[in-house]
């Protein structure tokens, strides 16, 4: 079978990437031929070991396929090269997909693809691999029909094998190359390789889909190659962006845990609430109590508030699935409605709308506040601030009607008008001392 390579789609430190077609049978798909000079033993080294490593993966849905390789006579590279040929993936890297979009995807889709690839570094891990150079140019994207993508993880070339401690001894440690913007901090550091280093690539990753920008900053303008500037990088925190998810955050947090054994393993990421399938449509259904979680957060610190905490996804026993949560502050008395002994079953809604309110007999100041409350025309009912200063809630107010004895005054021995002998708080500047016949009885004490 002949295939012929059509034109170039990268270059790289291994060699070249030709996109190549089946001249016998233009119908077969296309293919991705990775190829490096032989007379290059670094990079005919990197693609053997891609070789045996794919091989190796060959089957894991989320990895880049392996088909064959061979020896030709490559233009491009000027002389015989080794090749491999691969699948191709005609969306391009991650690292394109996040430019075409602007810099940011939407977190839906980032959920969907940061599972794909924990799939596919479970395959990894599980065979004993470390990928190394996980990052977006190393993903490669194949759009499906439905117009949705699907991610694999390709260049192994950099990967370490299992037993490599044992075959390099102490010069194990130096012989990985990595990206230093997406590398774990033991890794840059002190060469230690395991597979929380992908782990932390992967957060870098999904930190670059939501942001567009790296989460670690690069120190300085020239190469992190002194012990100083390499201090310096590892010691930065991440950059969380801030208008992810509360559950989003967490996964992050996560995958960049500075001690690697505290660091979660792709199985276990793969089981964070974030990336359930269910999770989404649970925040995504979740509209009234997203709603309240806005305006409590919005009220946070008001003292007649109840205080949102925080919110989470949790499996519910009495609700036998997945939960959305708000975390309030928690009210030991009774509800207002079972201290007053609310009506309940009305017989309809208009005998209920319909009726007076019961106000209870007590100070006809009280009857007065409350007859503010119920005014049926809303515009005429007084508002919170307003009622603040109604003299039924002014502290004298309670001193005198409990200690005065007197009977309210006649109308002639009053001193009129009412409502200008005394400071007037906002309330009385809606009432008409010419409207009144007197004082409202009880009022007497004002004067």
């Amino acid at each position: 079978m002949q295939w012929v390579k059509v034109r170039v789609l990268g270059k790289g430190s291994y060699g070249v990437v030709t996109l190549a077609v089946n001249s016998e049978d233009p119908s077969l798909p296309s293919i991705a031929v990775k190829s490096s000079r032989l007379e290059d033993s670094h990079s005919l080294e990197s693609l053997e070991k891609e070789k045996r490593i794919l091989d190796h993966l060959y089957g894991s849905p989320h990895i880049l396929a392996f088909l064959t390789d061979t020896v030709s006579f490559d233009d491009q590279l000027g002389g015989w090269a080794y090749d491999l040929f691969l699948e191709y993936a005609p969306g391009g890297s991650l690292s394109d997909l996040i430019k075409k979009r602007g810099g940011r995807l939407p977190e839906r889709e980032i959920q969907d693809y940061t599972r794909m690839i924990l799939k596919g570094l479970c395959g990894v891990h599980q065979k004993g691999y470390v990928h190394c150079d996980l990052k977006p140019d190393n993903i490669l994207v194949l759009p499906l029909q439905d117009g949705r993508n699907y991610l694999k993880i390709a260049d192994f070339g950099l990967a370490k094998e299992p037993g490599e401690e044992m075959q390099y001894g102490d010069s194990f440690r130096f012989r990985f190359r990595g990206t230093p913007l997406y590398m774990s901090p033991e890794s840059f550091l002190f060469g230690e390789i395991e597979s929380g280093l992908d782990i932390w690539s992967l957060g870098c990753v999904a930190v670059e889909m939501f942001s567009g920008m790296p989460a670690m900053r690069p120190v300085g303008d020239g190469p992190i190659i002194n012990l100083e500037s390499k201090c310096a990088f590892v010691m930065q925190q991440p950059n969380i962006p801030q208008f992810m998810s509360e559950l989003g955050k967490d996964f992050l947090r996560k995958c960049f845990a500075r001690n690697p054994k505290e660091r979660w393993t792709a199985e276990m990421l793969l089981n964070h609430p974030y990336l359930l399938p269910e999770m989404a449509v649970i925040l995504e259904n979740s509209h009234t109590l997203k709603k309240e979680k806005r305006i409590l957060d919005h009220l946070y610190g008001s003292p007649h508030i109840l205080t949102f905490l925080a919110d989470t996804v949790s499996f519910s026993e009495q609700l036998v699935g997945w939960v959305h949560d708000l975390l309030l502050e928690y009210a030991p008395g009774e509800m207002l409605s079972d201290l007053i002994k609310n009506v309940r079953n009305l017989e309809s809604g208009c005998a209920f709308v319909l009726q007076q309110p019961n106000t209870p007999d007590k100070s006809d100041l009280g009857k007065d506040f409350l007859t503010r409350c119920f005014a049926r025309n809303p515009r005429e009912r007084w508002t919170a601030e307003m009622l603040l200063n109604h003299p039924y809630f002014l502290p004298e107010m309670a001193l005198m009607s409990a200690t005065s004895s007197m009977q309210v005054s006649p109308k002639e021995s009053w001193l009129p008008p009412w409502d200008l002998l005394v400071p007037r708080p906002r309330w009385c500047s809606f009432v008409s001392s010419e409207s009144l016949d007197g004082p409202p009885p009880g009022w007497y004490s004002l004067f």
